[in-house]
């Protein structure tokens, strides 16, 4: 498969992928194969850092990429994908997915219409949206200690999902608020 793969031009391998919204998990066939595949829309900053792992957006070490936040960008995930995989091929694990192809493709993939409406998509996901008095905002039905931990962490997580959202929505300037 990594060798089919390879074999495809960019513009191949991006007709494959043009059921895939940025940042979602498809699976597609590629000679009669069927196998998992994800376009991740990279930032000016994660372009011009090709392979940087650390952490470019200087967010809270509590990020975590694919839950309301942006986490530490594509080229971790790629990191974590070879490590994954490099696991698999040397038999110590088979309940993972291997990688047998990436490569930063020209262009962006394309914002799908479900997240077009962030309030919209919020709502789908069943999350209420934070705003500027998110630290109030405490659902009436959890307990105690959940409570404390939801006021005292909420402008933080409403910070980082607004930036989120930003990226999301295809601004790859998107600067993290208070990083320059």
């Amino acid at each position: 498969m990594s060798a089919a793969l390879s074999a495809r031009s960019d513009a191949d391998l991006a007709a494959l992928l043009e059921t895939a919204p940025a940042d979602a998990a498809v699976t597609l066939r590629v000679d009669g194969v069927r196998i998992f595949a994800k376009r991740i829309p990279l930032t000016d900053r994660e372009r011009a850092r090709p392979g940087d792992t650390g952490n470019l957006f200087d967010l809270p070490t509590f990020c975590q990429y694919g839950i309301g936040s942006p986490g530490f960008g594509a080229w971790r995930e790629l990191a974590a994908n070879r490590f994954v995989s490099a696991a698999v091929r040397a038999g110590r694990t088979s309940a993972l997915p291997l990688l047998h192809h990436w490569r930063v493709l020209p262009g962006r993939p394309p914002m799908t219409a479900e997240f077009a409406d962030v309030d919209a998509a919020a709502a789908r996901l069943g999350r209420a949206r934070l705003d500027e008095d998110a630290a109030r905002y405490v659902p009436g039905n959890v307990p105690p200690a959940v409570a404390a931990i939801l006021a005292r962490h909420a402008p933080a997580a409403a910070t980082t999902n607004d930036f989120y959202w930003r990226l999301f929505g295809g601004d790859v300037h998107a600067a993290y608020p208070g990083v320059e």
